[in-house]
């Protein structure tokens, strides 16, 4: 492969993959984005908020008047239960078991804690909106930890779509010793790899997060791996690079001695050690790693 002939620098300064640019029909000119790490989760969780305060507007005199009826039957509900109590208990009509002063303050508070959880049912974010938001920051970390490597020969592309699917790649960084197709997860449970069948049938191993088998993680990323060769099918005089696909778990808790495990032939780990790992030393220079990289995110279009 010739290190001079796929990039150069145009006259605005970008970097740009001849080769890509030419099949594409842009001219020799075209630049191509590396992509914004989280850029499609956070455009989902925008667009999701928005659709939530738009119905909220709608919904406003409806929540208003469940807010109100949920206070006042609280209210009201207390009121009953200690008329009951003190017709049923107290000892002589002057000693009450609940003085009116009391009832009313237990009432009002419930009526409270009545009002405010159903004021949130309507107006507070719902967790499989704030998940995007949630998974957008992570991507970030993971993004911002590559960049620390990207001297070391490491070039790296974001938020790519797969053709012909509404999912989409979170990284693809090109090191010196391959491609590495890369998944961000935010999870805070502990992480751990192991096989759950009987004795005489352990099966394969599966990756448990929290406890529960989240193994549908390692089962996606196949699908991005042949999106991945599949863009690099048609590249003259591409070298044979492996492609390694790997998960990196933000803010998973791991154990004091535990390394990275390796799942079904994926690699699981921290943002932190997916970096030492993206930038070891290897065959490929800075030169091809940067110029396969242009023409993968010449192939793979921004999610």
């Amino acid at each position: 492969m010739d290190a001079g002939s796929l990039a150069r620098i145009n006259d605005k300064g970008l970097v740009v993959c001849i080769l890509c640019s030419r099949q594409n029909g842009h001219g020799d000119d075209a630049p191509v984005r590396q992509g914004t790490p989280g850029g499609s989760a956070q455009r989902k969780y925008e667009r999701r908020r928005q659709r939530e305060r738009e119905t909220t507007r709608k919904e406003l005199p409806l929540a208003i008047a469940f807010v109100t009826v949920a206070a006042l039957c609280a209210y009201f509900a207390i009121q009953i239960l200690a008329a009951i109590v003190n017709d049923r208990h107290t000892a002589a009509p002057t000693k009450p078991v609940f003085l009116p002063s009391t009832a009313h303050e237990i009432g009002a508070l419930f009526a409270i804690v009545a009002g405010v959880g159903m004021a949130r049912m309507f107006w507070s974010r719902r967790q499989s909106t704030t998940a995007w938001a949630t998974g957008a920051q992570g991507e970030r970390v993971v993004a911002a930890r590559l960049a620390k490597v990207a001297s070391k020969g490491v070039s790296v592309i974001c938020d790519r779509r797969i053709p012909g699917s509404r999912a989409n790649i979170d990284f693809i960084a090109v090191g010196p010793t391959g491609i590495y197709v890369i998944d961000a997860k935010v999870v805070s449970e502990r992480v751990a790899a192991r096989t759950t069948g009987p004795i005489w049938n352990r099966g394969p191993v599966k990756l448990l997060i929290g406890g529960r088998n989240r193994t549908s993680v390692i089962e996606g990323m196949d699908r991005q791996v042949r999106a991945v060769a599949t863009a690099l099918r048609d590249i003259p005089a591409t070298p044979v690079v492996p492609i390694k696909p790997s998960v990196v778990l933000v803010g998973a808790e791991w154990g004091w001695l535990q390394k990275p495990l390796r799942v079904q032939g994926v690699w699981v780990g921290w943002p932190k050690e997916m970096a030492k790992v993206v930038s070891r030393a290897g065959p490929l220079n800075q030169d091809v790693t940067r110029q396969l990289a242009y023409a993968l995110a010449s192939r793979l279009p921004e999610a």
